[in-house]
């Protein structure tokens, strides 16, 4: 899968980033972006900060992109330069790789029922954070019951990270 990665300092970040085209991939905990025609950019996963969604107003027509916070670097990621080929479904795997690399496997207590988190992706396009039990899959209904603070904290991101990528799909609707 294609992306377009930029990479830059907080220290100094450029007035117009310079973005590259990229395949990613998950290998372990390491997120690497391989860069075109060389290169490649790598980050391990439980090193990153925050992942927000932002509109990069720099462009015309403005695109939507990742915003991934890394101590002080920030990695951008969009779903391309063509605004009539641009395709949410990339971001959202991008996400599901992502987010599947930081919270599945991490053993979690939903009311009664004791198991370990996964990211799914449903039928409706969209991705979904389950509790996996003896006693067969559960949706979890409420992460605040979850003790681990920085777990909370990712799966209210990632759901903030869907939400804004159906605001471009319902908008295209309209």
């Amino acid at each position: 899968m294609w992306v377009d990665v930029a990479i830059y300092s907080t220290h100094n970040p450029p007035k117009l980033p310079k973005f590259r085209r990229a395949r990613f991939e998950i290998n372990g905990e390491t997120l690497i972006f391989h860069l075109r025609p060389s290169g490649k950019i790598e980050v391990k996963v439980k090193e990153i900060d925050r992942v927000e969604g932002v509109l990069l107003h720099f462009f015309d027509p403005p695109r939507k992109a990742l915003k991934i916070d890394i101590g002080d670097r920030v990695v951008l990621v969009s779903a391309g330069k063509n605004p009539l080929a641009y395709d949410s479904d990339i971001l959202l795997k991008f996400i599901h790789s992502l987010y599947s690399a930081l919270i599945d496997g991490v053993v979690v207590k939903e009311g009664n029922i004791k198991g370990s988190l996964r990211v799914i992706r449903t039928r409706d396009n969209t991705l979904e954070v389950i509790v996996v039990s003896d006693s067969g899959p559960v949706h979890l209904k409420n992460e605040l019951n979850i003790e681990n603070f920085k777990v909370r904290e990712r799966i209210e991101e990632l759901r903030s990270l869907v939400e804004f990528l159906k605001e471009d799909e319902q908008g295209q609707e309209q």
